[in-house]
């Protein structure tokens, strides 16, 4: 899986992924992250927090979890976002975060 094929941004199938209901805003959701461990999970955690603060996406870390082989390193992120437009920005957004290879 990359990255482009998850974070679908503009391409957001709202619809299919909620069994044909529509989002309704605001809504609070966790937001999955798996990206490349990184021996400095402090500055990836600040790199997406400063990205999740510049959208005004109100946010929670919740849990960190790398992977079996220490490749990989997932975030489980509670947010909240206020209307469509912000969740299309934000995956917008985290799709420039280095290392970042999925985002559900």
């Amino acid at each position: 899986m990359i990255k482009d094929q998850h974070l679908n941004g503009g391409n957001h199938k709202s619809d299919e992924a909620n069994n044909g209901n529509k989002i309704e805003f605001p809504v609070t959701y966790v937001l999955k992250l798996v990206m490349a461990h990184d021996e400095n999970n402090v500055r990836q955690k600040n790199q997406i927090s400063a990205l999740l603060n510049k959208e005004n996406v109100v946010h929670n870390f919740k849990e960190e979890r790398p992977s079996t082989k220490g490749k990989y390193v997932s975030y489980s992120i509670m947010v909240t976002l206020i209307d469509e437009l912000q969740l299309k920005r934000m995956y917008e957004a985290l799709k420039l975060i280095p290392g970042l290879k999925l985002a559900i």
